[in-house]
């Protein structure tokens, strides 16, 4: 399965795109649609800057390799509705945290929509100065990645 074009929009307008390096909320420097590493390996740096293409190439490549890993982690056949709202979710937390995370095993059951919806709001969160604290972005995101995964 691939993303759809769907999938990507939906992505775009969670993360917007900024082509010169800046923070994000967490501290770490970030490029793009969100990107803190370049392809095959480089960490963005401070003073980075790229073009439009690039921070779509970056954003697609590392949704492909989203993707590719999604399959080895789930043993169910997802609709291509979960699999975009899976992509926009790990693309946001990352591949380790989805791959020990309650809502992976949740979805690997068939578990009921309300519990699953649970889940994906419990990463509603970012770390500062040593805390949790909630992110009102993050919970936005998240009610619209779970409602994502239950439209079709």
């Amino acid at each position: 399965m691939i993303q759809s074009i769907e999938g990507l929009e939906f992505l775009k307008l969670r993360e917007s795109c900024r082509l010169k390096a800046y923070k994000d909320q967490a501290g770490v420097w970030t490029i793009g649609y969100g990107t803190t590493r370049y392809y095959p390996m480089g960490k963005i740096i401070e003073g980075d800057i790229i073009d439009q293409n690039r921070a779509d190439s970056l954003l697609m490549m590392e949704c492909d390799g989203i993707g590719r890993k999604i399959e080895d982690l789930l043993n169910v056949k997802l609709k291509q509705c979960q699999y975009d709202a899976l992509i926009s979710f790990i693309y946001n937390v990352g591949m380790t945290a989805f791959k020990n995370s309650t809502l992976r095993i949740l979805i690997n059951q068939n578990s009921e929509e309300d519990k699953i919806r649970e889940q994906f709001m419990r990463w509603s969160k970012i770390h500062r100065d040593g805390a949790l604290i909630v992110s009102n972005g993050l919970r936005f995101r998240r009610k619209r990645e779970s409602d994502l995964y239950f439209s079709c």
